[in-house]
């Protein structure tokens, strides 16, 4: 280097060499550290962005009260509490259903939630504030059996990047040694399951007289109007005279119940026979009719502390198919209920 100082200056003393030497060693030293600490804060930042994101990641959790055992053609409150941490923007649930079955809306926790192609989603554009929050849905297993899977996964936006969390799959196994409901996650109050299971009981024993008369009643809070059904039906006595028929006369009054809340008064119809209802969902809260405008005219009962919402009154079940499948062509999932004297039967 003190060769090229002399051989372009050869006029300067060697003092001037010297200084201009270090001139240009200080200038080389400076924009040497300045390129390092600019180095050293992107890589500081990019570390920084990388561990935030891994525990914004890493914080996210789902659990399900769905066991390793279910009943086929039963319907089930399946609850899943979902641990988000501090994720508060667009934020997205999504479960794969075995094919056969059915989820309708249960509680969304103010998400919108759709079901298509055995797959339900429940879509935030704020998810809850809360660092975790339990939300539900209504689960018809149907005539489904065998060895099955739910897959789960949750989407949210990390920087305005998608980010995806899926949970471990659930093995479960369909039959008919499962249980008739499922452990709740919280405190709410679950739906009541309807197991269309056929379960053979015992035909207790009776002494039969001539001109029983026997009066059962059904009552519920409220009642206003009483109706009387009067069957007869023969039955021949074995005792002392074992080819006598004896009529038997029964008269039960059912009274109808009328269930108030605090925004609107609900009435449960007692439909005379055997009638076949779309059930879309069922809710600890009234909903608002409006919500289900595009199945048409529906109607919110109140049964046995939840609220259901229905759809039309079919006397047979292939007319209740067809208007179920009319729904979901619509986008609108639900299942057939069974209805007797306008009470809820399996």
């Amino acid at each position: 280097m003190y060769r090229f100082f002399i051989q372009n200056n050869p006029r300067k003393g060697l003092d001037e060499l010297i200084n201009e030497i270090n001139r240009n060693n200080f200038l080389f030293l400076y924009l040497y550290k300045a390129l390092l600490k600019k180095i050293i804060m992107k890589l500081f930042f990019y570390l920084f962005t990388c561990i935030f994101s891994f525990e914004l990641y890493s914080q996210v959790s789902m659990i399900t009260n769905i066991g390793s055992k279910l009943n086929s053609n039963t319907t089930y409150t399946v609850q899943v509490k979902i641990a988000k941490g501090a994720i508060a923007n667009f934020s997205k649930y999504q479960v794969d259903v075995p094919a056969g079955m059915i989820a309708s809306e249960g509680d969304s926790k103010t998400g919108n939630f759709t079901f298509e192609n055995n797959r339900a989603k429940i879509v935030w554009v704020s998810i809850p504030v809360e660092t975790e929050f339990v939300l539900s849905y209504i689960l018809n297993t149907g005539a489904t059996n065998g060895s099955l899977q739910f897959l789960q996964k949750f989407y949210y936006l990390d920087n305005g990047v998608k980010k995806e969390v899926e949970a471990d799959i659930i093995n479960v196994t369909l039959g008919s040694d499962g249980p008739g409901t499922l452990p709740l996650l919280d405190n709410s109050s679950p739906v009541v399951v309807a197991n269309n299971n056929t379960n053979s009981s015992p035909t207790p024993t009776e002494t039969v007289a001539n001109n029983i008369s026997s009066t059962n009643s059904v009552t519920a809070t409220n009642t206003s109007e009483n109706k009387t059904i009067t069957t007869t039906t023969s039955v021949n006595t074995t005792a002392e005279q074992p080819k006598e028929t004896v009529a038997i006369k029964e008269t039960v009054v059912v009274k109808e119940p009328v269930i108030k809340n605090t925004n609107k008064e609900i009435k449960l119809e007692t439909t005379s026979g055997l009638v076949y209802r779309i059930q879309l969902g069922a809710f600890s809260t009234s909903p608002s009719k409006a919500k289900f405008a595009n199945a048409g005219k529906v109607e919110i009962n109140n049964e046995d502390g939840m609220y259901k919402v229905l759809v039309g009154k079919f006397t047979t079940k292939e007319d209740a198919l067809k208007k179920r499948d009319e729904l979901v062509a619509k986008g609108i999932s639900g299942f057939v209920a069974s209805y007797q004297n306008g009470i809820r039967v399996k």
